[in-house]
């Protein structure tokens, strides 16, 4: 059985619960893109933040711009920045 986690809703006083899976993993195609970049890797981040994505998460971002695993964890690191995120 795992874990539920309780996560408040931002555009609403509405709560939803969801369920903790296990190890996941997740693909970006267009890990370089706009969309990533502003998006998608803050919402994994809150995700993660409220535990609603297990501590054995991956992510694997694909892209036409080459890039190494220390590049694309910069490029992640500075996009959550950009928001106003701080990462522990």
């Amino acid at each position: 059985m795992t874990p539920e986690t309780q996560i408040e809703s931002t555009s609403s006083k509405s709560f939803c619960f969801i369920e903790n899976a296990g190890p996941v993993g997740i693909t970006i195609f267009g890990a370089r893109s706009d969309l990533a970049r502003r998006k998608l890797f803050i919402s994994l981040y809150s995700l993660f933040e409220q535990e609603a994505i297990n501590k054995k998460f991956f992510l694997l971002g694909s892209s036409r711009t080459p890039m190494n695993d220390e590049g694309f964890r910069k490029w992640v690191s500075e996009s959550i920045h950009e928001s106003g995120e701080t990462i522990d």
